[in-house]
């Protein structure tokens, strides 16, 4: 089994073809999310076999002191680790990851509409 290390983003509103300047103020928190993948010994595609989320959401104005902002969007310097009985897995940092929270999110919104559950 391995395991992928995401970024999950939890917004605050809804939206189609977001820009990037207009994604950041949808953005609620932030969390680590983990897809667990089994490799088919065949050479067929892997399949997930579950994901995991957390263990908490951590909100933007929690990292306003690890913050930077440019054109692109925030970029946050918030490291992440997963730990298998004890044993780190892996560790990475979001400030290292190629695009912005919301420069995914503008991506996103460009093939589908964005929108928070409400019940």
């Amino acid at each position: 089994m391995a395991a992928t290390p995401c970024i999950g983003i939890i917004i605050a509103g809804a939206g189609r073809n977001v820009s990037p300047e207009d994604a950041d103020g949808l953005i609620l928190g932030l969390c680590l999310v983990t897809s667990f993948v089994t490799p088919n010994d065949q050479g067929a595609r892997s399949r997930d076999i579950g994901f995991a989320l957390g263990p908490a959401v951590t909100t933007p104005d929690e990292l306003d002191d690890a913050v930077t902002v440019d054109e692109r969007g925030r970029r946050y310097r918030f490291g992440a680790s997963l730990k298998v009985n004890s044993e780190e897995i892996m560790a990475f940092d979001l400030s290292d990851l190629p695009r912005t929270p919301a420069e995914l999110l503008s991506f996103a919104s460009e093939s589908a509409t964005l929108q928070q559950e409400t019940s």
